[in-house]
């Protein structure tokens, strides 16, 4: 016969092992030069860099993306660049790519582009991990200014 006690003990093991098995702890580390000017972004970050641009410069992107946990699954790590203000990027965004994955304790994803900056604007700059649940995760920004 199992305690009441026993039993809630149990359940709540099963409540935190859950947590933890939703929780994702990733590192995203995003770098941005252009025209010689560069800047760089981390998650968890408070405030968003800026990086000065000029209309004609070529702009490059890097990030990193590192598991600092345990195993998880059906991560989407989502990168793009659109003007500021816009939180779901649309036809006119100026970058976008989006990927599942899965990461053992440890393990990285890279990516990067290059484009050239031709129309004046503000830009943000986004690379996100969202969770297969379609929980928002971590996030590294910055914003970019083209007069």
């Amino acid at each position: 016969m199992c305690r009441p006690q026993n039993s809630l003990l149990v359940a709540a093991s099963f409540l935190l092992m859950g947590q933890n098995l939703l929780a994702v702890d990733l590192k995203i580390t995003l770098q941005a030069r252009a025209g010689g000017h560069e800047q760089s972004a981390r998650s968890g970050q408070q405030a968003m860099p800026t990086l000065a641009a000029k209309r004609g410069d070529v702009f490059f992107a890097h990030w990193v993306v590192t598991n600092l946990a345990g195993s998880v699954s059906g991560i989407t790590l989502h990168a793009f660049m659109d003007r500021e203000g816009v939180t779901k990027p649309g036809a006119g965004a100026l970058y976008e790519t989006a990927l599942v994955l899965d990461f053992q304790p440890g393990e990285q994803s890279k990516g990067e582009f290059r484009m050239p900056l031709r129309d004046p604007g503000t830009y943000v700059l986004r690379v996100e991990a969202v969770e297969a649940s379609a929980r928002p995760g971590p996030f590294a920004a910055l914003r970019v200014t083209v007069p």
